[in-house]
């Protein structure tokens, strides 16, 4: 990279970087009150020493998830900023704008326009996807920084080989690759799943390459070849994750996600078709990038970078495996947009034409209304009324109550509990499950199973808004309704 687009990196990093701060403090989003998913984590862990630290590493494996990348960064995060959230957005903010600033400069390698290199970090970051801008949990964007890390080091270490420059550079971005490579498989397994698609993705950049009159199968046993030791490398690393994962965590997951080996092609087409169908519109973008690509190839004979294609349909395949179980929304569609970038690329190196960038550009418009504007605004509106539960509950609710969260997802249940016991309020909490029986979250002095009827007080959301029999409601807010057993 010349000095020039070195500053014209920069200069986007910081509007990037600005634009974002600017869209979490109009949307509310850099306020931090409360979040039921993932954040509870930043004031419950306790950091006192090693010993506490490898317990937070064996939780996480214990609950069957593989990410130790995810879990040193959230450590490193909770020792740095402690409970200041201001401090945790704005560090996720400058994480969000170094990934885009990393697809531009990719983007660019691959001798792009810079405002077609700017439609295709929007592509990578705007969607249902947005949400990883302003929700402190997700790992998605730091294994997106790693990934398109790797493919500028992929790019860059061909490059160099091809150019005959000191073997010093070639080494250094062969090693930034695998390094790369390996650190966003550990950041979570969504990407752990692409390092058959790296691997390709490295022999076909090598492949185009070589300028040579050889044969294509020729061409292909030289680039893995001269690539050799970054597959020996990742298939060593993969086979490491994959022990790990099948001995100490599990292949089903956390119930709600993970690889069901109990089900059936049928079970896997059904939920194929439902990931295709519930957020449909990134889906149908991909499509007609794929058109487009098929249509110039007919057209003109040939298709400039058109290997692009193969990776980006393989990306696409490796996370409708991972996520057949739980589906893909939000955050989920990371990596996935990536396979956008991928065919969108090949497509903007092929023509020169203006009106055929109105496609991705009308997605992106529709996309940023409803998902990045509306998620955050529904986002700071659960963190405000998140906040005053908790606000309630240490005001209003007494010391060895028995509390019952009447909500579905296990983890908003939990999280109400750990917010609570780390205000100091120390009370017996339990959820309810899916067979409405009530299951304790935190130790309880007495034998289960337990009755709801019996409880001091029952948190509900109001989408469930029945008064129990027995209890009378002491409080409602804008989510969360809060009823006290009678005397």
């Amino acid at each position: 990279m010349n000095t020039q687009e070195a500053k014209k990196s920069i200069l986007f990093f910081i509007i990037l970087f600005s634009f974002v701060l600017a869209f979490l403090f109009l949307t509310g989003c850099m306020t931090h009150r409360g979040q039921f998913v993932d954040d509870h984590e930043t004031v419950t862990w306790t950091i006192d020493g090693l010993s506490s630290i490898i317990s937070i590493f064996k939780g996480d494996i214990h609950i069957g998830r593989f990410r130790p990348l995810y879990v040193l960064f959230r450590i490193c995060k909770k020792l740095a900023f402690g409970e200041n959230f201001f401090l945790w957005h704005l560090w996720h903010a400058f994480l969000t704008a170094l990934t885009g600033t990393l697809i531009f400069v990719w983007a660019r390698l691959q001798n792009l326009r810079t405002a077609l290199s700017v439609l295709l970090v929007c592509l990578g970051l705007i969607g249902p996807q947005s949400e990883v801008w302003y929700r402190l949990g997700p790992q998605e964007i730091e294994g997106t920084l790693f990934l398109v890390l790797a493919l500028i080091a992929a790019d860059q270490w061909l490059k160099s080989a091809s150019l005959n420059t000191p073997p010093r550079y070639s080494k250094a971005w062969c090693t930034c690759c695998i390094v790369s490579s390996v650190l966003s498989t550990w950041c979570k397994e969504s990407f752990a799943v692409l390092v058959p698609v790296l691997m390709i993705y490295v022999v076909l950049l090598s492949v185009g390459l070589n300028s040579g009159s050889d044969s294509l199968f020729s061409k292909i046993l030289y680039a893995i070849r001269r690539t050799i030791l970054f597959h020996v490398v990742l298939t060593i690393v993969t086979l490491i994750n994959a022990y790990i994962v099948i001995k100490k965590t599990t292949l089903l997951g956390i119930g709600y996600a993970g690889v069901d080996t109990k089900s059936g092609l049928n079970s896997y087409i059904y939920g194929t078709l439902q990931i295709l169908t519930s957020d449909w519109i990134p889906f149908l973008l991909l499509l007609i990038g794929i058109v487009f690509c098929l249509a110039l190839r007919i057209k003109n004979h040939s298709l400039h970078n058109g290997w692009l294609l193969i990776p980006a349909v393989l990306l696409v395949l490796s996370q409708l495996f991972i996520y057949n179980k739980s589906g893909m929304f939000g955050r989920y569609y990371l990596p996935f947009a990536f396979s956008l970038i991928l065919v969108w690329t090949a497509v903007f190196i092929n023509i020169n034409e203006a009106i055929w960038t109105s496609v991705p550009v009308l997605y992106l418009i529709v996309c940023f209304f409803i998902y990045s504007i509306s998620g955050a605004k529904d986002y700071a509106f659960n963190d405000q009324a998140n906040g005053a539960l908790m606000d309630f509950i240490e005001s209003h609710i007494g010391p060895n109550s028995v509390v019952v969260v009447d909500h579905w997802a296990k983890e908003t249940c939990l999280s109400i509990e750990q917010y609570a016991s780390h205000d100091g309020l120390r009370c017996y909490f339990f959820g309810i499950d899916e067979n409405a029986d009530c299951y304790p979250l935190n130790d309880y002095p007495v034998d289960t199973p337990w009755d709801k009827k019996h409880s001091d007080y029952i948190i509900t959301n109001k989408l469930y808004d029945e008064t129990p029999d027995g209890f009378c409601k002491i409080w409602e807010g804008d989510i969360w309704i809060v009823y006290q057993r009678k005397n």
